[in-house]
């Protein structure tokens, strides 16, 4: 299993543990974020690496945008 990737028994997705410091550390890369906000998006979006990357998309684009 790769560093950062925790798979489900019952499902394929990935999963952000931000128990393991290399987990955060992988997910802030790829995320390109910081921890805090990688921790608030997981607090919001749940720890399903897929749901935290559309929270964070979600996040970035402005609200004129997203139709505000």
């Amino acid at each position: 299993m790769a560093y950062g990737i925790h798979l489900t028994d019952h499902s394929d997705a990935a999963l952000i543990d931000l128990t393991y410091d290399l987990d955060v550390a992988y997910w802030c890369r790829i995320f390109d974020v910081d921890a805090a906000l990688l921790r608030d998006a997981i607090q919001h979006a749940g720890p399903r690496a897929v749901e935290v990357q559309r929270y964070l998309r979600r996040d970035r684009v402005q609200p004129e945008q997203r139709g505000e």
